[in-house]
C-alpha cells in the first residue's frame, strides 16, 4: 500500500551503530520507571551533531554514555519544532555488545534504552518489522521507542486516525559504526514525544520501506498502564 504522504520521518542514513541499555527484553518489556533523567544543565548544551559525541549536547548525561569503552555518540539529531535537539543515541557496553536510547531534548530525558549483548538481534522481540520497546505518559507528555529491521527506511505515529510527523525521529545503524559498537546486525531505532498524555492504544507506529510503502504497523505496547491523569488530555477532534 502506497502513502498518501511523503512527509514521514525517514531515517537518516548514518552508518553507525550504538546504544543504550540493559539486556534486550523486547516489546513490552521496558517500562516508565526506565527514564534516565538529564538534571537541568549547569551550563548551555551545545548542538547536536549527527555522527558525533552526544556528551556536549547533553552536558548532565547519564554516567553510562561516558564510562564506557567510547563515548556515546549521536546517530540522528532532530531539527523539528516540537522536540528540537532530540536525538537517538548509542553506545558500546562493556565485555562486548551495544545499547541504544532515544533522548527527548524538551523532557530532558533519556528513554527507551535497548541493549545488544554479543549475539542477540535488536528485533528478536518483534514480531512484526519493529515493535514499541518502551512507552511512558504523563501530563503533558508522551513517549515511545522501539527497534526496527534496518529495511525500515520511515516511521509515523498515528493517533486517532491523524498523521503526527513531527516529535518523530529514526535512526539507521549500520556499517563503520555499527562495527565500532561492536552490533551484530544492522537495525533502525525510532523515538516519539507527544506533547500532550495520551493512552498507549491511541498511538499507532507505521512503517514505512523502500521509500513510500508502508509495511504495516510496529507491534503496540502490550503493558498495562496507568490512565492518563484526570483532565490532562486534549480532545481528539
Amino acid at each position: 500500500m502506497k502513502s498518501s504522504s511523503r512527509g514521514w520521518r525517514q531515517r537518516v542514513s548514518v552508518p553507525c551503530a550504538a546504544a543504550m541499555c540493559a539486556a534486550v527484553i523486547g516489546c513490552g518489556g521496558s517500562g516508565s520507571g526506565d527514564v534516565t533523567a538529564a538534571q537541568a544543565p549547569s551550563h548551555p548544551p551545545g548542538p547536536c551533531r549527527t555522527g558525533g559525541s552526544i556528551l556536549p549536547h547533553v552536558p548532565d548525561a547519564p554516567a553510562a554514555w561516558s564510562s564506557g569503552p567510547r563515548p556515546a555518540v549521536a546517530l540522528t539529531c532532530s531539527s523539528d519544532e516540537v522536540d528540537p535537539g532530540a536525538a537517538i543515541v548509542g553506545y558500546p557496553i562493556p565485555g562486548g555488545g551495544s545499547c541504544v536510547s532515544a533522548y527527548s531534548s524538551s523532557l530532558g530525558e533519556a528513554f527507551g534504552e535497548l541493549c545488544e549483548p554479543s549475539g542477540t538481534g535488536w528485533t528478536s522481540q518483534c514480531e512484526r518489522p519493529g515493535c514499541v520497546h518502551y512507552f511512558s505518559h504523563k501530563r503533558g507528555s508522551t513517549v515511545l521507542a522501539g527497534p526496527v529491521l534496518a529495511s525500515v527506511t520511515g516511521v509515523w505515529a498515528g493517533i486517532h486516525s491523524k498523521q503526527v510527523l513531527e516529535g518523530v525521529v529514526l535512526a539507521s545503524v549500520h556499517d563503520k559504526r555499527l562495527r565500532a559498537m561492536g552490533a551484530k546486525e544492522p537495525f533502525g531505532y525510532f523515538g516519539v514525544y507527544i506533547p500532550r498524555c495520551v493512552e498507549s492504544d491511541e498511538v499507532k507506529i507505521h512503517l514505512v520501506a523502500g521509500g513510500d510503502e508502508q509495511i504495516g504497523l510496529a507491534d503496540e505496547w502490550d503493558v498495562s498502564e496507568p490512565p492518563c491523569p484526570e483532565g490532562s488530555k486534549r480532545p481528539s477532534s
